[in-house]
């Protein structure tokens, strides 16, 4: 099998197979002339529309058996089966090099869309079922441990900031530890249904439910995380930490030094959390443990760092985009970003077929 390399937005991807080319250009990928392709035997890079079976068709294929109306036929009733309806489920894909086919944050929220529209019912249900999940334990626990308010008296702070500690309810450290670990079972049936829903697999509860034997991985693969986001944090807090102790002695460096610490530590997290954030599907989909999960998320995302930086600006205007429906288009939004996530996991496993897997 012939290996290809092609173009995108100035970068080169690959190596890919032609039946992968040919699919991206199916979905409208090379739409101009500077999407090239190459492999081995020319001598240069040529235009992907020069290359024969990769012309955009401006003809759609035939409608599958018993989707629509025929020639012989022409006032037969159109069937309720939609053209994008799943044919079976995504077919096995050989893993790529991590870091060889970067994500390309369009076609995945496509790929996501058709996910979400073609699966409206059974998403629907699961996000149902999923925060009711959620918020019966928090009810039940916050009912059982009532929440607490922190002692400050004991610390030396500005009064302001005591003020608002201590009129600040926190939720009971019991109920902190039980969510903690209610949520690591749960995410671990939201991961495996979305994958599932992206890859054509069977979306059934007994299906889902199968995953709460790994619960104690993705419980420990949690605590290691926060424990690297912490550490990740530390030297912008400390410099934060310096230029605030700075400020309180009128400091012209006090506040620069709060400003650059701040800014280090969000930049530091956001990376670790955007290099680790796939930990609980690798788990699921590779049956990795804690640690295994954390080191394989990590190398996975090796070079898309931008990329799933930009899926992440994209999830965050939409969320604000739904205030100005009252966050109703929230019911919307999170399924759909949480469907990208799923392509995108898979896009770092597979390439692109993770998006032109989706019917």
């Amino acid at each position: 099998m012939s290996e290809w390399f092609y173009t995108s937005n100035g970068q080169s991807n690959g190596p890919v197979s032609f039946e992968t080319l040919k699919n991206l250009a199916a979905s409208g990928h090379f739409t101009n002339s500077e999407n090239l392709v190459w492999t081995k035997g020319m001598d240069e890079w040529s235009r992907a529309d020069q290359i024969p079976g990769l012309q955009p068709s401006s003809t759609p294929p035939p409608l599958p058996d018993g989707t629509g109306s025929t020639p012989s036929n022409p006032y037969a009733a159109p069937s309720t089966v939609g053209y994008y309806a799943p044919v079976g489920p995504a077919p096995d894909r050989a893993d790529i090099t991590p870091g060889s086919s970067p994500i390309e944050p369009t076609m995945a929220l496509a790929a996501g869309w058709r996910a979400l529209r073609n699966n409206a019912g059974p998403v629907t249900l699961f996000w149902i079922a999923f925060v009711a999940a959620s918020m019966a334990i928090n009810l039940i626990c916050n009912s059982i441990f009532p929440p607490v308010y922190v002692d400050v008296s004991g610390f030396d702070l500005p009064s302001e900031f005591s003020q608002a500690l201590a009129t600040q309810p926190q939720a009971h450290p019991v109920t902190q530890v039980i969510s903690f670990v209610a949520n690591g079972i749960l995410m671990l049936f939201f991961c495996r249904f979305m994958l599932n829903v992206v890859t054509r697999q069977d979306l059934s509860a007994g299906s889902i439910l199968a995953e709460k034997s790994k619960a104690w991985k993705n419980i420990a693969g949690g605590i290691l995380l926060y424990v690297i986001l912490i550490a990740s944090a530390v030297p912008g807090g400390a410099l934060a930490f310096a230029g605030f102790t700075l400020a309180m002695q009128d400091s012209p460096l006090g506040v620069p030094l709060i400003l650059a610490g701040s800014l280090l530590a969000v930049c530091l997290y956001m990376y670790f959390f955007a290099r680790l954030l796939f930990y609980t599907y690798s788990i699921v989909d590779r049956n990795c443990g804690p640690v295994a999960a954390l080191k394989d998320s990590w190398n996975i995302t090796r070079n898309n760092f931008w990329r799933l930086a930009l899926i992440g600006l994209i999830y965050f205007g939409l969320f604000c985009a739904s205030g100005l429906t009252l966050f109703i288009g929230l019911i919307i939004v999170i399924p759909l970003m949480s469907l990208v996530a799923a392509v995108a996991y898979r896009w770092l496993r597979v390439g692109a077929h993770a998006a032109t897997d989706v019917l």
